[in-house]
């Protein structure tokens, strides 16, 4: 195939493709299908005269087949079948090196780039593993330390399991909390907090949602010093948690009590928590509301805080996991929606967590509410901040999926916004995921979720 062409033609007189609008659906789509770039799909669909199918079914047949290389030629990859065996070897273990996996997880993550290095290492996000930090030193009459990503931490206290967690079958109510009643006691000695100048002066509010993992051992106490270091350096006003554990909960409010309060659901093997900026958010009142139909121990934590005079209703919930679960999860998702319906007008609602949603769930609990919106769509919908389960990047999740035949990406993660009507003019303005770089001396990340983190600011 001739893939010479004159550069400074237009893109349809190059390729003979549609015109921009459908050439970015379709690129769009083989994306998607192939969770690879749009780069890589331009080219495949230009190789294919823009079919579609057909290029799906040939980028499918180039990173099934175990001869495939790829070189270029005239700026586009071709393949050549004679060099893989000489380049695969060398490009993965530059990968790992680079991105602190292993030759392994490359081979599982460069063909989806087409080998191509330079853009495999930029799409991959993260950084090179972080030096001993203060945070890890400080910890360092923890029985067992992480050492590699072999090492399994064996933390000192794990939380014990019970038969029972929450009470299930109960009916839909509200059980009031008092904010006291989430401390974890003395087992710190209690810091004072300190003003934070820069986050007082800020005119935006931010508000931070991550599943934490407190289920994997693997390497435990770094990752949630990984957490830590995380938070503190998006410094949020408000922080949504799930999987919460009493050992990393104990961890968290060791290093942040002195700028954060914390309010948890009902303390199970796990369960949601809800930090708050002292400097800049005000608590009223937390709430519990049970799911009725869980099998799982799950419920909404929810708090009416007020922020710079602005009120709102916060509600973070860890609704019903995997595909057994879809029946209660939508039932679940449609209490949270009702949540959201019955709060005044005048406050502003933010409910999200580790929904575990599969996209058709949202229309089967009944859509969004009136005047709510998916924060991630409304932030322009960038794909690099879609997938917050994305077993292709995150190597904490491709290790869960070790043995399956592809490598899931799930958008289980969300964020839902109500605006106030008195204040339209606070508006989102940034969506973005954290949790990428990863833990103190560890090949792991904090946890196998991404968090996500949503800046509001008057437009």
């Amino acid at each position: 195939m001739d893939f010479d062409h004159d550069r400074s033609r237009t893109d349809d007189e190059d390729d003979g493709g549609p015109g921009g609008e459908e050439r970015a659906r379709r690129c769009r789509e083989f994306r998607d299908v192939t969770s690879t770039t749009i780069p890589l799909a331009d080219q495949y669909l230009q190789r294919n005269h823009w079919d579609l199918e057909q290029s799906v079914l040939q980028y499918f047949e180039h990173t099934a087949s175990s001869k495939e290389s790829v070189g270029t030629a005239n700026g586009f990859d071709v393949i050549d079948v004679d060099a893989l065996e000489k380049v695969r070897p060398e490009r993965c273990q530059k990968f790992a090196e680079l991105t602190n996996t292993t030759p392994e997880y490359a081979a599982t993550f460069l063909p989806g780039y087409n080998y191509d290095l330079q853009a495999a290492i930029s799409s991959f996000w993260t950084d090179l593993p972080s030096p001993v930090t203060p945070l890890e030193r400080s910890l360092s009459d923890t029985k067992t330390e992480a050492k590699n990503e072999d090492s399994t931490d064996s933390p000192a206290k794990r939380p014990k399991k019970t038969t029972n967690p929450v009470p299930v079958n109960v009916k839909m109510e509200v059980a009031e909390n008092s904010p006291s009643s989430s401390s974890s006691g003395d087992r710190q000695m209690e810091v004072s907090p300190k003003p934070d100048h820069d986050i007082m002066k800020r005119s935006f509010f931010k508000l931070l949602s991550w599943n934490i993992d407190g289920l994997d051992d693997k390497n435990f106490n770094q990752r949630a010093l990984g957490v830590v270091e995380g938070i503190k350096e998006e410094c949020p006003d408000v922080v949504f948690l799930q999987e919460v554990v009493a050992t990393n909960l104990e961890i968290l409010e060791s290093h942040l009590k002195g700028s954060y309060s914390f309010i948890t659901a009902p303390k199970a093997d796990y369960f949601v928590a809800m930090m708050m900026h002292k400097s800049t958010v005000t608590m009223q009142k937390n709430m519990v509301v049970p799911f009725a139909n869980t099998k799982m121990g799950r419920n909404i934590l929810c708090a009416e805080v007020v922020w710079k005079g602005v009120s709102f209703c916060l509600a973070t919930a860890h609704l019903e996991s995997t595909k057994d679960g879809a029946k209660e999860r939508v039932v679940q998702l449609r209490t949270c929606f009702d949540f959201i319906k019955t709060q005044e007008a005048e406050k502003m609602v933010i409910l999200g967590g580790d929904l575990n949603l599969r996209d058709p769930e949202v229309g089967l609990a009944g859509g969004l509410p009136s005047s709510t919106v998916d924060l991630w769509q409304v932030c322009s919908a960038r794909p690099e901040c879609r997938w917050t389960w994305d077993c292709k990047r995150n190597t904490n999740a491709g290790r869960k999926c070790a043995g399956l035949s592809f490598m899931p990406q799930c958008r289980f993660d969300r964020l839902y916004y109500r605006p106030a009507q008195s204040l339209a003019k606070l508006k989102p303005v940034h969506f973005g995921l954290v949790g990428l770089k990863k833990a103190p001396r560890t090949q792991s990340f904090p946890s196998d979720h991404w968090g996500i983190v949503c800046t509001f600011d008057e437009k």
